[in-house]
């Protein structure tokens, strides 16, 4: 009976051993999975995370960042208490159009003979348009088979663009095209109030609309007519026979 003991707790002891091939298995677990003493002692397990205080959204902009790359200081940036009037500056008019208005545009003319300009212009159809190039009284003469009678006017739009408007001049004989006629009449409506002109092809006049609105006056520039008119055609000026236009004109180079 002793005997028959024994062999049961030698096979019971057999049995209770871990095989060799699940040793690896738990050491691997020990190492990652570390005991609760062993945290205690150590602290908490390390992380390669960095701090949040360091995290931040690609690409993010850091004041650090501005600073590098020029940007100033943000109070050259914040508003003053008269924010709500504009910067002191003014708007430059380095250029002028020479043209008629467009059918979907409100205009009014600048009253005054000293706004206005009866002269004689050379039209060429330049790039799918015509251009106007105004002409020295001294070539009048000489150019009279080429060269037409306009009056300019100034003209401004809603938006607070200047330009000149050439309107025609009436024939010696003081009749009128239809056309220069109702653009003529526009005009002389327009010193008082906004008006818009269309083109009514089937009468060869313009259709004159008036505001319904109670609309404010314009604002003209500060700039003189002669400085209109020079900032206006100053590419675009005849004084010599030998002028590029001139020369295509006479087949030459």
């Amino acid at each position: 009976m002793k005997k028959r003991l024994h062999e049961i707790q030698a096979e019971t002891t057999t049995h209770s051993k871990t095989p060799d091939i699940e040793k690896p298995r738990i050491e691997r677990r020990r190492l990652l999975r570390p005991s609760l003493r062993e945290t205690t002692a150590a602290g908490p397990p390390s992380s390669d995370l960095p701090p949040l205080g360091d995290l931040q959204a690609p690409g993010a902009f850091l004041p650090s960042d501005m600073a590098r790359n020029g940007f100033p200081d943000i109070e050259q940036l914040r508003l003053t208490q008269d924010f709500s009037s504009p910067a002191n500056t003014k708007k430059m008019l380095l250029t002028v159009e020479v043209r008629k208005p467009n059918r979907q545009e409100f205009f009014r003319v600048r009253p005054g003979a000293e706004w206005q300009l009866a002269t004689y212009v050379l039209e060429v159809k330049e790039r799918q348009k015509r251009e106007l190039y105004l002409v020295h009284s001294d070539l009048w003469e000489e150019l009279r088979a080429d060269i037409v009678a306009r009056i300019l006017f100034t003209t401004i739009n809603r938006a607070g663009v200047v330009f000149l408007w050439p309107v025609g001049l009436p024939n010696k004989d003081g009749s009128f095209n239809h056309w220069f006629r109702s653009a003529y009449e526009a005009a002389q409506l327009a010193m008082t109030t906004w008006v818009r002109a269309t083109s009514d092809t089937d009468r060869c006049v313009y259709d004159i609309y008036k505001a319904n609105g109670d609309l404010p006056d314009p604002e003209w520039p500060e700039e003189d007519f002669q400085t209109l008119v020079h900032r206006a055609f100053k590419n675009r000026f005849i004084a010599t026979t030998k002028h590029p236009v001139l020369r295509r004109l006479r087949g030459e180079r």
